[in-house]
């Protein structure tokens, strides 16, 4: 399997709500969508703000009516597509509605996700929800021929993903250049871009321990703004032992009062369970 996974770089919103706790409908339950607002033309628009629940349903109504995915998705609670292989191509209305809602169930703790699989190569393409970034992750089969000559995109996934605005994780890392520099303003914008960058990381890299590395390189930072980041990505993947080596040594009393409230539930199991094999 050759393994993709992009942030989509949608505009920020204004407000801000969590991922969705339970599964979104689908098709007829989306409102019609217009052109995204371009953020440069609302400075008002804070670059941290992330709807993550509309977000997710107006990409997925996006996705569901591209005619390179077959129009039959399942949630995270199925690791793999759970469809029958041999029901009809047209199904009454009726039954097809009951089967979207039985295969869009979700997975507790897990991000809420759909996936569908490409009409010609029958890669799965998966779309998630995270607290900062919408991610796409895509799995493409790979023949043992194509393997030998190099990994290609098939035609279908390459057609879907071109006029998509995906970021890759080489983008958001050099996104994150600023962070590096002193002094910093407060406020400024490659400051916020940056931060949104660390956020939207947290996405990309849900399950890749390289992530704790990065939140480690920025947790003393000296602009509490930078920290509180970190302390948001690691509260929301869960980095138990993350939080509390923080919640030891921050000076801040409003992150000191964070982090007191997002440690108050973690156990001494879970703190040893983030800790690397081999770590004392």
């Amino acid at each position: 399997m050759l393994l993709l996974r992009f942030v989509l770089d949608i505009p920020p919103s204004p407000g801000h709500a969590p991922a969705p706790a339970h599964p979104v409908p689908l098709r007829s339950a989306f409102p019609e969508l217009s052109a995204p607002a371009d953020p440069l033309e609302n400075p008002a628009t804070d670059p941290l703000a992330f709807d993550a629940q509309t977000a997710f349903a107006e990409w997925a109504f996006r996705l569901e009516q591209s005619p390179l995915l077959r129009p039959r998705p399942w949630g995270s609670a199925f690791l793999v597509d759970p469809w029958p292989q041999r029901l009809p191509r047209e199904l009454h209305p009726t039954v097809n509605d009951e089967l979207q809602r039985r295969y869009a169930q979700q997975a507790a703790g897990a991000p809420h996700s759909l996936s569908w699989h490409t009409v010609s190569s029958q890669s799965r393409v998966r779309l998630e929800a995270h607290e900062s970034a919408l991610v796409l992750d895509v799995a493409i089969p790979v023949s043992t021929a194509a393997a030998d000559a190099g990994p290609s995109l098939p035609t279908d996934v390459a057609t879907l993903l071109q006029p998509l605005p995906l970021l890759q994780e080489a983008d958001l890392l050099s996104a994150l250049a600023p962070l590096s520099c002193w002094p910093l303003e407060v406020g400024t914008e490659p400051l916020l871009l940056a931060r949104r960058a660390l956020q939207r990381l947290g996405g990309l890299w849900y399950d890749d321990l390289r992530l704790l590395d990065v939140l480690r390189l920025y947790a003393d930072h000296p602009l509490p703004s930078v920290r509180a980041s970190t302390i948001a990505v690691a509260s929301h993947v869960g980095y138990p032992l993350f939080l509390l080596e923080r919640a030891a040594c921050e000076t801040d009393s409003l992150l000191r009062r964070v982090l007191h409230t997002v440690t108050a539930w973690v156990t001494p199991e879970m703190a040893r369970a983030e800790t690397p094999p081999g770590t004392v």
